[in-house]
């Protein structure tokens, strides 16, 4: 399946290393027509966790060097693309950002609080009503309301912050297995991140891959989740096959 569109988007963040692949069948599949400017059949979101501005340029010296140049003049693979551009994006409640409110800008197109999944600024963090009260629909769930197919590729946990963006709504990143979070903001209806994905609608994720499988099992199978035999895999493999 040739990808006809690829997108990057440096962002400035502390965090580890995670790549989030999302792969949307956006377009025609059919050929255009000769008069009709080429359409993307497919987009990838690659994202570089931490990977401001200046950590580009030290990477560019650093393998200008590494070919015996000065540094500067060298340009990197995806310099070199046909077309690129410079996103911003931040918090609106603090100057240093995180992984979460930026990632979720980039899913949603719409800025928000540290900390926070998916959800609107008006939702403070950790209080559950709020964030249930003000979503924000992520660019995943637009392309599996069109019938694209979606993927999420991360070398992180899977509930980390960067690529649950793209499926959870939480109003606190660490929220990651039901250990986090509290019994009372459960009962106001939110649900930790891993259940989110594991009760995520048929359609909306077609392919998942990444770390962090303790979140998604219980003891009896290896993780940490506070039921003894939970297992959430299971759970997501049974919603998808009755699609």
């Amino acid at each position: 399946m040739p990808v006809k569109m690829t997108t990057f988007f440096p962002r400035s963040t502390a965090g580890p290393l995670a790549f989030v692949l999302l792969t949307a069948l956006l377009g025609s599949c059919g050929p255009a027509a000769d008069t009709a400017p080429a359409q993307a059949r497919n987009v990838i979101l690659f994202i570089g966790d931490g990977m401001s501005v200046s950590t580009v340029t030290a990477a560019r010296i650093f393998a200008g060097q590494a070919e015996g140049l000065a540094g500067e003049e060298y340009s990197l693979a995806f310099e070199r693309f046909p077309h690129l551009a410079l996103v911003k994006t931040y918090n609106t409640n603090q100057q240093v950002p995180d992984s979460a409110g930026t990632a979720t800008a980039m899913v949603t197109g719409h800025k928000t609080r540290a900390g926070v999944l998916s959800v609107g600024p008006e939702a403070r963090r950790r209080h559950c009503a709020e964030a249930l009260a003000h979503p924000l629909t992520t660019i995943a769930e637009i392309a599996a309301a069109h019938g694209k197919e979606v993927g999420i590729v991360s070398t992180t946990r899977i509930t980390h912050a960067t690529p649950a963006a793209l499926y959870a709504h939480s109003p606190e990143r660490d929220w990651e297995d039901d250990r986090f979070l509290p019994e009372s903001e459960y009962a106001a209806g939110c649900r930790d991140i891993a259940r989110q994905l594991a009760d995520s609608p048929p359609g909306l994720l077609d392919v998942v891959l990444g770390g962090g499988r303790r979140a998604f099992f219980g003891p009896g199978h290896g993780g940490v989740r506070a039921g003894s035999d939970d297992d959430l895999v299971e759970d997501w493999l049974g919603r998808t096959a009755v699609m």
